[in-house]
């Protein structure tokens, strides 16, 4: 299949282009930040969501658009909402609207957030849990599916993909939650954890490419399965942020402290989700649990600490 992936110079949009190359479909990255590549498979444009025109250069015979582009960081939203906001919901609308006027009328694979459950009333959480978002990060994803769905009338076919915390990628922001506590860890310095007694779920990136892969599977062989659906990828384990820290110190082999500072109003308090019609759709089952990835990351890290010094 012919694949296009917005973001193809963030994180997600990275490893999405390397998986699905791999297999064999033919990857298109764009951004407004794209880096050198080795992978001669993969092709690369210079684009901006933001600017409806510059996805005029585009290649069109589009089978598939992986919307990986967006302002991912909670915080970040917080200090510079409007910057949100322009990137997650008019970005997304342009992405999908030329989808919509694209000759082939690709399908849309939107990746959003359990961020748009805010603090949900039932765990495990499922897709019809209502949206009661708590972040300007969380609101901004759930306008943006709310426009996605809304285009469905006019002939959008989409999959929006709700992620759960998503772990185990070298190109992480330090400053997310694990990468930040292995990168204390190894140095030894203190772990700061606004809150700690959260319980959330966390999925590694093997599983992640793997719930697209499926889809994207899906899409090719039975695509009336998993048209206009809303699927959480997750892990289905919950587990409190101070007890990773402790198992991510025992993994680092560390002596660092654990540091409790005051939760953001802004964090969600508990997720657990529920991937059970993922897994009825496409066969998604996670694989890694938590510690098994935690020891990967940690070690990949270290590796990479001794290959920098």
């Amino acid at each position: 299949m012919n694949i296009i992936i917005s973001g193809g110079g963030g994180v997600l949009g990275h490893h999405i282009s390397d998986e699905l190359s791999l297999r064999g479909h033919r990857v298109v990255a764009f951004g407004k930040n794209l880096e050198a590549r080795n992978n001669a498979l993969i092709s690369r444009v210079r684009a901006n969501v933001n600017d409806l025109s510059s996805l005029s250069t585009l290649p069109s015979d589009c089978d598939v658009m992986i919307h990986a582009a967006g302002v991912s960081r909670v915080g970040l939203c917080e200090s510079d909402p409007q910057s949100c906001v322009m990137t997650n919901v008019v970005g997304t609308l342009n992405v999908a609207e030329w989808c919509l006027k694209s000759p082939k009328r690709p399908w849309l694979v939107f990746l959003s957030s359990r961020e748009v459950y805010g603090n949900p009333q039932r765990i495990p959480v499922s897709e019809s849990e209502p949206l009661r978002p708590i972040s300007i990060y969380g609101a901004s994803k759930a306008m943006a599916e709310t426009l996605i769905k809304s285009l469905g009338s006019r002939g959008l076919r989409y999959i929006i993909l709700r992620l759960t915390n998503i772990y185990g990628s070298l190109r992480d922001h330090p400053g997310r939650a694990i990468p930040s506590f292995i990168g204390s860890a190894l140095r030894n310095e203190p772990i700061v954890i606004y809150g700690g007694d959260q319980v959330l779920d966390f999925c590694h990136l093997v599983d992640f490419l793997k719930a697209v892969t499926k889809l994207v599977e899906k899409i090719s062989t039975e695509p009336e399965s998993v048209a206009c659906e809303t699927f959480n990828v997750c892990s289905g384990n919950g587990h409190k942020l101070i007890d990773v820290a402790r198992t991510v110190i025992r993994l680092a082999d560390s002596t660092s402290t654990i540091t409790i500072k005051e939760p953001n109003p802004y964090d969600t308090r508990s997720f657990i989700g529920d991937y059970s019609k993922l897994r009825n759709a496409t066969g998604y089952v996670p694989e890694i649990d938590l510690y098994s990835g935690l020891k990967m990351y940690v070690n990949e890290m270290k590796a990479r600490t001794k290959t920098d010094l």
